[in-house]
């Protein structure tokens, strides 16, 4: 089973809207709510941070390329 099948619109809306505020390596991206991280709500910062300490550990298994 695709990971992807595991989750449930709420859960993918959360994922879109991660993916878009990581930036790139240059910066960080815009957030999903106006105002500045502060203003942000709590539930979803926390989504926030366990989604990119996952996808740290995944990056940290991964081998180079190039």
């Amino acid at each position: 089973m695709h990971p992807a099948n595991m989750l449930d619109e709420t859960e993918r809306t959360i994922l879109s809207l991660w993916m878009a505020c990581r930036g790139n390596e240059m910066s960080s991206g815009h957030l999903p709510f106006s105002g500045g991280y502060a203003q942000q709500p709590a539930g979803l910062i926390a989504c926030f941070n366990e989604m990119s300490a996952a996808a740290g550990l995944i990056n940290e298994r991964m081998p180079r390329r190039g």
